[in-house]
C-alpha cells in the first residue's frame, strides 16, 4: 500500500542469542564405591577434577586407620599410580566402583636375613630335618574361597589367583600386589613364622 512502512521481521524479534549451555560435568558430584578385597566398602562423594591422591587423602580423614598405610587405587583393571589423574580423565562415572588396595609393609632386607638365619639355626639346633614344603595342590585347597570370588570379579584369571594366594599365604593385599607385578616361584614366609624365626636368634 503507498506510503506504509515496511517493518522488517527481524527487527521485531525479542528472541535472546543462544548460548551452548554450561558443560555438566563441571559441577556433577558422583557417588563412589572404594572396596577393599576383603569386601570393606567406603562411600566417597567426588568432583570429576578430583584427583587420586585427594581421594585417597578424603579416604584418610573418614577412616583414622588408614592413615599411614600405604594404599592405592585400581579402577576397570588399571592400578592408579599417577596422583594427579582425575576422575574426568579415568572415565568414573556415578555408582562406579574403585578397588581399593590397602598393601602389605615390606620387611627390610636386615629383617629377611635374620629370619633366614633364625630358620638356619634352628634347624642346626634341632639336626632334624626341615619339613618338605607343601606341594601346589595343598597349599591351593587353603585358599579361602570368598577371597577367590572377590579377586576373579576384578577380571583375573582363578587360575592365577590361587597361585598369588598361596604364594601370599592367604594374604589378599599381597595377592593383588603379585597379580599387578609378578607372582613369585619360592612365597616368602609369612610374618608370624617370619617373627618367629627372629626371636630363635634373640633367644
Amino acid at each position: 500500500r503507498a506510503g506504509a512502512a515496511i517493518v522488517s521481521p527481524a527487527s521485531t524479534c525479542s528472541c535472546t542469542a543462544l548460548r551452548a549451555p554450561a558443560p555438566t560435568w563441571a559441577t556433577t558430584t558422583m557417588q563412589v564405591t572404594l572396596r577393599t578385597v576383603k569386601g570393606m566398602d567406603y562411600k566417597l562423594d567426588v568432583q570429576p577434577a578430583d584427583t587420586v591422591g585427594g581421594v585417597l587423602s578424603r579416604l584418610e580423614q573418614q577412616d583414622s586407620s588408614l592413615q599411614g598405610v600405604k594404599t592405592q587405587l585400581v579402577y576397570v583393571g588399571r592400578v592408579l599410580r599417577n596422583k594427579a589423574e582425575t576422575m574426568e580423565s579415568l572415565g568414573v562415572q556415578d555408582g562406579d566402583f574403585i578397588v581399593l588396595m590397602i598393601l602389605p609393609k615390606e620387611a627390610s632386607a636386615d629383617a629377611r636375613e635374620g629370619a633366614a638365619s633364625g630358620v638356619a639355626a634352628a634347624a642346626a639346633n634341632r639336626q632334624e630335618p626341615l619339613p618338605p614344603a607343601a606341594p601346589p595342590a595343598a597349599a591351593a585347597s587353603n585358599v579361602d574361597e570368598s577371597v577367590v570370588s572377590s579377586l576373579c570379579e576384578m577380571g583375573f584369571e582363578r587360575e592365577r589367583v590361587v597361585k598369588a594366594l598361596s604364594a601370599a599365604f592367604n594374604n589378599a593385599d599381597r595377592a593383588v600386589e603379585y597379580l599387578f607385578s609378578e607372582i613369585p616361584q619360592t612365597p616368602d614366609p609369612p610374618p608370624a613364622a617370619a617373627a618367629a624365626a627372629a626371636a630363635v636368634v634373640v633367644g
